[in-house]
């Protein structure tokens, strides 16, 4: 059978002899490249978060902030629920992408894109140095500076450990470590239950403090004051015989659950400098 050409379909087909081309053979231009930037902050500060990623043909685990360059159509990020930075306990809140509460989410790339993941602070724990002083011959407190403590000298120190829960958290309960060097004379709690004891064979004779608090109430602050002073070594000389920093512990450790999952948040230590009085240096 013959075909009919009309009078629309034999310029076409002349132009595309002379270019030598056919109609299905014209290449299709690909989408240009893009860098996809991913953040995390607490609305606030910057996060180091770990961000799971996949492509249509990749995938992997970036750091934030990190950058995947070459990207096009869709890429699915995946954030952890938790995270743990320093102090401080953080639960995912959000994608500034487009603002969804769902720890993955699938975006698609047309251009260059930052995308963050939001994360809410949940509970913290602090340790601080409230109070240091020593008492002289007349018998007066004589406040002296973290930064230069006595050596030789009988020094007594008031630390505070401070726990705040921003979210619903329970089975709270802190444990904190007294350097053998020190003396531990009294403690105030605001609430739950204290004990302490000498650690076992080998930790030098440093004290083991518990604090139970239980469901701790949201946005209230738990305090704990440990009243402590400077012990004699085993040569029986008043501590410090030294001069440097001298850590007064390792810092408080907080045990909780959260949506039935134990988590462990490291509180910051506390360090004095000891000095050598004037006459001695």
């Amino acid at each position: 059978m013959r075909a009919n050409l009309t009078a629309a379909t034999i310029p076409m087909l002349f132009l595309a002899g002379v270019l030598g081309v056919a109609f299905n053979a014209i290449p299709v231009q690909a989408a240009d490249p893009y860098t996809i930037t991913v953040n995390a902050d607490d609305d606030a500060n910057p996060l180091h978060v770990n961000i799971q990623w996949q492509n249509a043909t990749d995938s992997g685990t970036g750091t934030t902030a990190f950058q995947l360059t070459g990207q096009t159509g869709d890429i699915m990020l995946e954030a952890p629920p938790t995270y743990i930075e320093g102090s401080t306990f953080y639960i995912f809140n959000s994608w500034n992408y487009d603002e969804t509460t769902s720890q993955d989410r699938t975006i698609t790339i047309s251009s260059a894109t930052t995308v963050t993941a939001h994360y809410t602070v949940a509970l913290t724990v602090d340790k601080a140095l409230t109070e240091c002083y020593t008492i002289p011959d007349t018998g007066e407190p004589v406040a002296c500076s973290p930064n230069e403590v006595p050596i030789a000298t009988v020094v007594y120190f008031t630390m505070r450990i401070t726990l705040h829960a921003y979210t619903p958290v329970t089975a709270a309960t802190v444990k904190d470590g007294i350097g053998a060097d020190l003396v531990l004379d009294q403690y105030v709690q605001s609430s739950g239950d204290v004990a302490y004891a000498k650690a076992g064979k080998g930790k030098m004779g440093a004290t083991k403090v518990t604090w139970t608090i239980g469901d701790p109430e949201v946005s209230v602050d738990y305090t704990l004051d440990l009243y402590v002073y400077t012990g004699l070594n085993p040569k029986h000389k008043q501590e410090y015989t030294s001069t440097g920093i001298q850590y007064l512990n390792s810092g408080p450790e907080v045990y909780f659950v959260h949506e039935e999952t134990q988590y462990v948040v490291q509180g910051p230590s506390i360090a004095a400098n000891v000095v050598a009085p004037p006459e001695l240096q």
